[in-house]
């Protein structure tokens, strides 16, 4: 007998041979809570998501504020009915206070500051008037109406802070038509000016946002966004920020927007019983 074995020949279950099928992962939704309903978010009538990136970008930005003035404008309303109960309206101000006034201020100055003096510069002349946003007669008026938290025990201190903060979303929601309409001018008027110049710029913006600012803006673009998105669309998005703010919006930032903004909102907003007491920050958020 040879001492030399015939090689065996290849069976059906040989790894050489056998072929690799790959399963595609299924991606998880990009946060742990319901995503939005279209009619729970504010989108403008003016949106179309086929008219191109310029529609997108210029129209899309803005709805963490629409979202946030639509559920203020529900939660008012109830709230002049007597619908919201004494022991819910601490939260209310505290949203106010510590997310919806700070946010404002702190967006619409940062993109005047850093976006909107890069955009004159590619169109080569000055932005159109209605653009523009002055955070002091903002700040004037939110804090005129939000001084009325300690006079809550009356009807009529509960009528003039429903009064002025209403004069506060309808100044908002003015800047934002205006400067939406104005960024789809400036974007399709000029043949210079790229998708990818602007998606860079964008971030270039937000990152001047610091921190705080991304906890805040970011979560609600995200879960706006998702009723508007498959979620395969939202993850490419969550996966161009970097590092660092991926890892906090996936393992920080989303319980934040969860406890103080979403619950908080939706509780205001309607007669939903939702767990009001928010979970103790962590330490990474706090330092951050």
């Amino acid at each position: 007998m040879s001492a030399v074995k015939a090689a065996a020949a290849p069976t059906a279950a040989s790894p050489s041979t056998s072929p690799v099928v790959k399963v595609a992962k299924v991606p998880e939704e990009p946060f742990k809570f319901r995503p939005a309903e279209p009619h729970e978010i504010s989108v403008s009538d003016k949106f179309s998501p086929d008219k191109g990136w310029q529609q997108h970008s210029a129209r899309t930005r803005y709805l963490p504020f629409r979202w946030w003035n639509k559920q203020l404008s529900m939660a008012l309303a109830r709230y002049s009915a007597g619908g919201i109960d004494e022991n819910k309206i601490k939260y209310l101000f505290d949203f106010l206070e510590e997310y919806y006034g700070q946010m404002v201020e702190l967006y619409f100055d940062t993109e005047a500051a850093v976006y909107d003096e890069w955009l004159q510069f590619k169109v080569q002349r000055p932005l159109e008037d209605a653009m523009a946003t002055d955070t002091t007669q903002f700040r004037k008026l939110f804090y005129e109406a939000v001084k009325y938290r300690d006079y809550q025990s009356t009807v009529p201190g509960r009528q003039e802070f429903v009064r002025r903060m209403s004069l506060v979303i309808d100044l908002v929601s003015k800047w934002i038509e205006n400067k939406e309409d104005g960024y789809v001018s400036n974007f399709t008027g000029s043949a210079g000016l790229s998708e990818e110049e602007e998606r860079i710029e964008w971030h270039v913006m937000l990152n001047k946002l610091g921190a705080e600012g991304k906890k805040r803006y970011l979560p609600g673009l995200m879960y706006c966004l998702r009723s508007l998105e498959p979620k395969e669309a939202i993850i490419a998005k969550i996966d161009e920020f970097n590092f660092a703010d991926k890892n906090m919006l996936n393992h920080f930032w989303f319980k934040d927007f969860e406890a103080h903004q979403l619950n908080v909102l939706s509780g205001l907003a309607s007669d939903k019983e939702v767990p009001f007491k928010p979970p103790p920050e962590c330490g990474v958020c706090t330092l951050m």
